[in-house]
């Protein structure tokens, strides 16, 4: 088969685009299959998101638990310890306080009524459904409040304790005890009332992301129709996602944000990739193609972009697995799955749809758009397209400018600081967050904590004592209480804790400061198994944890996007661009993150507790999401980019004509994306606003000044070596593009 350029007339060609390259030949045969059977190709579709959600009801997601959170840690060995001494069952815990009415602590006495009430509490928590054991009340020596720890059932694996009966038991005694104040708080219950805050700030988010999103395409295409087909293809790719998270759960447990990370990216990238076909369908159906034809050209071009740009955001969120935590591989998993649906959604049913509806697709339009715009008018420069062409006559100038800006965003980012959320971060309107809080401002023993567990052989008691005491006032760290001997002296635990309020920062430094001192004493009084257990050290392993691994996940996040860029491309200049390009556009990102969540500004505009720090994953996290979601713009830019000097376009016009009639779409799909992540920011959790201020930032930033003045500027002042080794003027085999000259090439055999 070979290729004869036809002659250039005058007019819009409905002739027949030139074939795909070699590369492309699956994808061709993928959307020729859906443009020559389409309506198989939309049952296939719905036939595949069927089975997933079917999949997902037979195969009910499984969670992760405690157990998958803790494995492998000093936390898990100094439980395993304490669990063999039989200081500690395992079981659930809950904790009521009593204190006097209306105030956290009361006087340094307690009252008749507290004490009355706090024997109603023990007797009726005896009572109640699924509670086990119930310890006798204790009182604080300073503020005179009551503690009633009452043990819980121990659910089945992969289940949540059942504590509906205890709150219902203690909310009907501090009504009968209006005296006094009595309030439940533990990791169950506490835990019960984030995920319900959560999954109502998730409806909500539902609510509003799906109008306003249809709003955003319908101002977009100005037909009610094109933008539907957006929606209909990430809503579908969504439903798919989350069903087919059923059966991944089995493989791997899943974190259960992940599934709201399924119904955020689900929407964004399958919005995302429907825009970039449907504005290219669109275009070339403007300059006189049937549908049929404008459906295989917007396949050679934007169908290739999205398999590159998919690829590129699949492998680039893999990059968290290294991480090496069950959180983080759940997310990738989930991220991944989603990913590859909305690609295929976006291949097989969105080619049959546009091949079904034809020039129904434009129906019907908005009153404003009535005027339909002419292939002369899809050819004609845009505003963006202008302002472009500006950039690459001084893209020296236009550079700096553009750094400037960049240097200003940067400059806060390199004060952001890292820390494991504590509970001072969670929302405090929770009642039972705030209960938390007041019972660990009167019994810090229940508070952020370390277990020194330590299997003792044959070493002597009086040593293994004087080491343990010998701690105290390590960090921030005070004893509490003596050590504790299992009944056959093998196991010895000692607790310390910290004081109320002590900043993360300092209670993480605290314990490595504490396995530092304590390992050494320990081992010269002759013990040589030993752990440090307890929240704190749980938290501070973690953050250890992150801090070595997050420097692999950002190289291996850039070396894959880089090696996808550089493949698709043909071009390892392109490949090192895109890696400044997406370290530019997350650094700034981060920049914003210091500003807002470490500002006391930011905290009362969006009302989260300032702890000066942000949550220790979110960096890395955010990085990996942006950078994939960056690759859907950059791909399709630079494809577009390449397709007009493929076509003997010159370089600085073929930049200023390819980035500007992509800005369009680009600049649609980011609306979309800001405003979904805008959503994350008015949630309850600082993590999740966090999520939301990271991503809805870095989008705009991606959008704005890295593809209309970073990237023209710096591809106009590298010139053809921006495309080093790739193909001379006039492309590959000197074909030119259709789509960008307005002329066609005929097919002979």
């Amino acid at each position: 088969m070979t290729l004869t350029s036809a002659p250039t007339r005058s007019g819009p060609s409905p002739t027949t685009p030139p074939p795909l390259p070699h590369s492309h030949t699956v994808l061709r045969r993928i959307v020729g299959l859906s443009v020559a059977h389409p309506w198989k190709a939309i049952a296939t579709w719905f036939a595949i998101v069927a089975a997933c959600v079917v999949a997902g009801t037979a195969m009910p997601t499984k969670l992760v638990t405690a157990d998958d959170y803790t494995r492998g840690t000093d936390f898990a060995r100094a439980e395993a310890l304490q669990k063999e001494a039989g200081f500690i069952t395992g079981a659930p815990t809950e904790m009521v306080l009593i204190t006097g009415a209306g105030d956290a602590g009361g006087a340094s006495q307690p009252t008749s009524a507290m004490r009355a009430a706090a024997a109603d509490v023990a007797r009726a928590a005896s009572r109640a459904s699924g509670v086990t054991d119930v310890a006798p009340p204790i009182w604080s020596p300073t503020t005179g409040a009551g503690l009633v720890t009452i043990s819980l059932a121990t659910p089945p694996e992969g289940e949540q304790p059942d504590v509906a009966p205890l709150q219902a038991t203690v909310a009907r005694l501090a009504a009968q005890h209006p005296e006094v104040t009595i309030r439940q708080a533990g990791d169950t219950s506490v835990n019960a009332a984030i995920n319900a805050r959560v999954a109502d700030d998730m409806a909500a988010a539902e609510r509003t992301t799906l109008p306003v999103t249809l709003i955003i395409m319908l101002v977009v295409f100005g037909a009610l129709v094109a933008a539907g087909l957006p929606v209909l293809v990430a809503g579908t790719s969504v439903a798919a996602g989350l069903g087919l998270a059923g059966p991944l759960s089995q493989i791997m447990p899943l974190e259960p944000s992940a599934l709201n990370l399924i119904l955020v990216l689900g929407m964004a990238v399958g919005v995302d990739y429907s825009l970039f076909y449907l504005k290219r369908e669109r275009e070339e159906r403007r300059r006189g193609r049937s549908a049929r034809d404008a459906v295989l050209i917007a396949a050679q071009t934007s169908g290739h972009s999205i398999i590159v740009s998919g690829l590129a955001v699949a492998l680039s969120l893999t990059g968290l697995a290294i991480m090496g935590d069950v959180t983080f591989m759940s997310l990738a998993m989930s991220a991944v799955s989603i990913v590859v649906i909305a690609v295929l959604g976006s291949l097989i049913f969105l080619p049959a749809l546009l091949t079904v509806l034809g020039r129904w697709v434009d129906w019907p339009r908005l009153p404003w758009r009535r005027g339909a715009r002419t292939a002369d008018s899809a050819d004609r420069p845009s505003a963006l397209g202008r302002g472009v062409a500006a950039v690459t006559r001084r893209p020296l100038i236009s550079l700096v400018l553009g750094l400037s800006v960049v240097a200003a965003l940067i400059v806060p980012a390199f004060g952001l600081k890292t820390e494991m959320t504590g509970l001072n971060a969670l929302p405090q309107d929770i009642p039972e967050v705030a209960a938390y809080s007041a019972t660990i401002a009167a019994f810090p023993a229940q508070g952020e904590r370390v277990d020194v567990v330590a299997r003792t052989g044959s070493a002597s008691r009086a040593e293994v004592n004087a080491a343990l005491t010998s701690v105290a006032g390590v960090g921030v760290w005070t004893l509490d209480g003596r050590p504790t001997w299992s009944s056959d002296g093998s196991i010895v635990s000692a607790t310390l804790t910290a004081p109320p309020g002590a900043p993360q920062t300092e209670i993480e430094q605290g314990v490595t400061a504490l396995r530092g001192v304590v390992g050494p004493r320990l081992e010269q009084a002759g013990i040589e198994e030993w752990a440090v257990g307890g929240s704190a050290s749980l938290s501070a392993q973690a953050t250890e944890r992150y801090s070595e691994r997050r420097p692999w996940v950002i190289a291996a996040v850039l070396l894959t996007t880089a090696i996808m860029v550089m493949f698709a491309f043909r071009s390892p200049v392109l490949g090192l661009v895109t890696t400044v390009l997406n370290l530019l556009s997350t650094s700034m990102a981060f920049g914003v993150l210091a500003l807002v969540f470490q500002s006391d500004w930011g905290a009362d505009l969006l009302g989260f507790t300032n702890t000066g720090a942000v949550t220790n994953w979110v960096p890395v996290f955010l990085f990996a999401i942006l950078v994939g979601l960056s690759m859907d713009y950059h791909v399709f830019v630079l494809s577009r980019i390449k397709e007009n000097i493929d076509a003997g376009m010159p370089t600085r016009a073929a930049i200023a004509d390819g980035i500007g009639r992509t800005a369009g779409v680009v600049t649609s799909a980011a609306i979309v994306m800001v405003a979904v992540f805008a959503v994350f920011v008015g949630m309850s959790l600082v993590q999740t606003q966090a999520i939301g201020v990271g991503l809805a930032t870095a989008i705009l930033i991606d959008a704005t000044l890295v593809r209309l003045v970073l990237l023209p500027s710096i591809l106009a002042l590298l010139g053809r070596a921006a495309w080093w080794p790739g193909t001379g003027r006039g492309g590959r085999r000197g074909v030119r593009s259709s789509a960008s000259t307005g002329s066609a090439a005929r097919v002979s055999g």
